[in-house]
């Protein structure tokens, strides 16, 4: 076994191994082989695959070096209501039953890792998505530092035919393997993609009229907070985007964010770079972030440094942030955790925005799933209490968010895993790309700020494409031509 990828025949023998469990339990087992594979740039390799434009997930923290992606659904789950963490939990706890791990002799066996993603509300509002799936690809391969390991997975039945099996899955490792590039693509530039009309979802002054509506429920007690959102579609007809350029210029000007595309086809592709981690559970150390209150970066080092205060030292906003502080603590109290919580939040610059930041950390021995049907939906997703807040969220924007404000990552058969909040993003589709920016509305808040603030976030896609949604042309960290656009 400790060559089933180098070998055909222990591909053969290992399925075989699988199939004489699958007759003993009277149903399928999974095969999931593993193998070393050489370091490359992951982006490459997905796109000399072809993956981009299939089914697929990719999921890359550039500082980290840290990648993970695949592609291609051998077996998935999708669930909606208010049961459908427990319903991803059961689909993941089937696969634990059932599944069978060889590793070569320098990648040690893991577990199972399946893709997921989690939309914010727990009904149907966008038609490709469901409000949860998880789905484990036929392959994928991680990356961490320079170390690479591929991994394919494959279902083996009590009557399979092991012969025709054997090939599918050699012919798969040999793809990738021959697909790993020799050399590092540089980014593309994307201002060659000209947007023949910005348009704002809704008319012009629905934000600040939605914002001022929230107002008057705080100021009335019905909720302490709510993150209301915008959507911009980018129109272009004749040079069709690039989802996997724009992840490209994403990453580069992102770096200590969390670079994502998941497609689960129907010809577009969601993608993103949240700043933010809502959770990551590994041997039984959780982390959860609370990331709200933000301030623009300056234009030099002084005038950065002192936004920067200014930001730690706002009332208004370290009000937002102590509400999503506090509202996690809770969730994490009712499981019986006992949260460890800084003192204070720090700033945490971002190349277009500061943020404030407090990293939560608990030991937890519970399952992922577990910890996730208290703490999704964030306040810094949705607001707080959810259950008032949803129906005002639903009413006053008019668009369906889909995955926005929503969770992307994966989980294992152990429970563990690590969820990001899908902020930052954008619906890429080849003619029209619609674009996602919130900001959260709490006491003191400012509508014509706010919507401000969701100029500068919407920048942070839109300067791809030359074009500039704030006052100021340019800001730390990020420095090109851009044109100053009108929102129809």
């Amino acid at each position: 076994m400790a060559t089933a990828l180098q070998q055909k025949e222990a591909v053969y023998g290992a399925l075989k191994q699988a199939q004489r469990s699958a007759r003993a339990k009277d149903r399928f087992q999974i095969v999931s082989l593993r193998g070393p594979i050489k370091g490359c740039d992951p982006l490459d390799l997905l796109e000399a695959l072809g993956s981009h434009r299939k089914p697929h997930f990719y999921l890359e923290q550039p500082t980290a070096q840290s990648t993970l992606f695949g592609g291609g659904i051998l077996l998935s789950q999708a669930c909606e209501g208010s049961g459908r963490f427990v319903g991803v939990r059961r689909f993941i706890q089937s696969m634990r039953e059932n599944a069978i791990i060889v590793g070569d002799q320098n990648v040690p066996a893991q577990d199972v890792s399946c893709f997921c993603a989690f939309t914010l509300f727990d009904h149907r509002s966008n038609a490709t998505l469901p409000p949860a799936i998880a789905y484990l690809p036929r392959w994928q391969v991680a990356y961490q530092t320079s170390r690479g390991t591929v991994t394919l997975n494959q279902t083996v039945a009590p009557k399979s035919d092991l012969e025709t099996l054997t090939d599918t899955v050699w012919q798969t490792h040999q793809r990738i393997q021959k697909a790993v590039p020799s050399t590092v693509k540089k980014s593309d530039p994307l201002t060659d993609v000209t947007v023949l009309k910005c348009s704002e979802v809704g008319h012009a002054d629905r934000f600040e009229a939605a914002a001022q509506h929230a107002l008057g429920c705080i100021e009335s007690c019905i909720y302490q907070k709510i993150v209301l959102a915008r959507a911009v579609d980018l129109e272009n007809q004749h040079t069709p985007f690039n989802a996997l350029r724009l992840l490209r210029y994403l990453r580069t000007t992102f770096p200590d964010c969390f670079a994502f595309s998941l497609s689960l086809g129907a010809n577009e592709n969601f993608i993103g770079a949240s700043p933010e981690r809502l959770i990551r559970l590994k041997d039984d150390r959780l982390e959860t972030v609370a990331l709200a209150g933000s301030i623009r970066r300056g234009c030099d080092r002084r005038q950065d440094q002192q936004l920067a205060q200014q930001l730690l030292t706002n009332t208004k906003e370290r009000h937002e942030h102590q509400i999503v502080v506090e509202a996690l603590c809770r969730h994490l109290h009712a499981l019986g955790l006992e949260p460890n919580v800084p003192p204070q939040p720090h700033v945490r610059p971002l190349a277009n925005v500061h943020h404030l930041e407090s990293l939560i950390t608990a030991s937890a021995p519970l399952s992922i799933m577990e910890i996730m049907e208290r703490l999704h939906p964030s306040p810094s997703l949705g607001g707080i209490p959810w259950e008032r807040v949803r129906s005002d969220i639903q009413q006053l924007e008019p668009f369906g968010r889909g995955l926005y404000t929503g969770l992307i990552g994966w989980l294992n058969t152990r429970g563990e895993g690590e969820l990001v909040a899908a902020i930052r993003t954008a619906l890429v589709q080849p003619n029209r790309m619609r674009l996602y920016a919130g900001a959260g509305i709490v006491k003191g808040s400012d509508p014509q700020k706010e919507k401000a603030e969701t100029n500068l976030k919407l920048e942070g896609i839109g300067a791809a494409f030359g074009l500039s949604f704030t006052e100021t042309a340019s800001y730390l960290g990020v420095r090109r031509q851009k044109t100053r656009v009108r929102i129809l």
